[in-house]
């Protein structure tokens, strides 16, 4: 378990300013629904090995419900993990491609 925000397998939590943004998708149209900066912290609970969000923003789109999602229990929001921290994902595959274009 890594903690996408830091990039630590540790508890130690990082706070909404080290998330670059969450992007909400109609998955059907292909379409961004919103982008939102500093969405939410992370931490994991290694007892548990569980990655949970702290802090998390209200999305202004009522397009998007975070409490009826689907088959997950209430909180439960791992159908979100790539939406929640897009913008830290795509920027670390950035930087692990950028590394790997240099060492050749």
């Amino acid at each position: 378990m890594i903690n996408p925000l830091n990039w630590k397998t540790d508890a130690a939590s990082a706070g909404p300013d080290a998330n670059l943004g969450a992007r909400f998708y109609n998955d059907a149209a292909g379409e961004v629904i919103e982008e939102i900066p500093h969405f939410t912290g992370a931490c994991i609970y290694p007892d548990k090995s569980v990655l949970v969000v702290i802090d998390m923003k209200t999305p202004l789109l009522d397009r998007i419900d975070l409490v009826n999602m689907g088959r997950w229990s209430k909180g439960v929001c791992h159908r979100c993990d790539y939406v929640f921290f897009f913008n830290n994902l795509s920027e670390n595959v950035r930087k692990r491609i950028d590394a790997y274009t240099d060492a050749m």
